[in-house]
């Protein structure tokens, strides 16, 4: 399984982060709290995740981005499933959004 997950998420960074690295614009960058950056890469990264995630084993995802838009969707987390995909940033946003790369 861990091959499969790991697949999953170079396929999403093929797919929505990589062609995007540097070349954002600011209709592409918004603001879901104060400091707190997402870009249309983030959403559709999470997006192709989770589909990807559910196809390996079918059980709640959880993402980041998702609960911002719709925070009922934290619920998913209660009612005696055996597991859940859980969906955050470890690198912030910010740093590929101001051109830093570490």
């Amino acid at each position: 399984m861990i091959d499969e997950v790991t697949q999953v998420l170079f396929d999403a960074a093929d797919t929505s982060i990589r062609p995007r690295f540097r070349q954002l614009t600011k209709s592409q960058i918004s603001e879901e709290a104060p400091n707190d950056l997402v870009t249309v890469a983030d959403v559709e990264a999470e997006r192709l995740i989770s589909c990807g995630l559910l196809e390996i084993l079918d059980i709640p995802v959880v993402g980041e981005e998702a609960v911002a838009t719709d925070p009922s969707r934290l619920a998913a987390l209660g009612g005696g499933h055996v597991g859940w995909w859980i969906l955050s940033t470890e690198l912030r946003t910010s740093y590929p959004v101001v051109g830093n790369t570490r």
